[in-house]
């Protein structure tokens, strides 16, 4: 499959979705030197909301760090990934400012088109 051209911006849900499920792409995108922008919605901290081992706020940082260290070892150390800190699992409440972030990135970094994943097996 060819990569596209131009800088590319990748949109996740929380921090780990990028890595999981376009980690591959990213690491060819590093290799082939395009200009990589990350931004996440939410920082996921409600994942696990009943956990006796961690809270929201600990999994949350420990989330945003691991994006960090994913996104160096699949070769793009220099990223440094746009937080929206949308509450977590409150994304619908917030859809305005998230648009809004979005078209200012897309519009810093000159990208004009936007292309929806496509997940086999979801409601589209």
């Amino acid at each position: 499959m060819p990569l596209p051209g131009g800088p590319v911006v990748v949109l996740a849900a929380h921090p780990d979705d990028e890595v999981l499920g376009f980690g591959g792409t990213l690491a060819r995108l590093a290799t082939a030197g395009t200009e990589v922008h990350v931004m996440t919605l939410t920082d996921g901290g409600m994942s696990h909301p009943h956990s006796p081992l961690v809270t929201p706020q600990q999994l949350a940082r420990t989330r945003r760090s691991e994006l960090r260290s994913a996104l160096a070892v699949l070769g793009l150390p220099d990223v440094r990934p746009v937080r929206l800190g949308v509450p977590d699992t409150q994304v619908d409440r917030h859809e305005t400012a998230v648009v809004g972030r979005l078209a200012a990135l897309l519009r810093k970094t000159g990208r004009r088109l936007v292309r929806r994943p496509v997940v086999r097996g979801s409601a589209q």
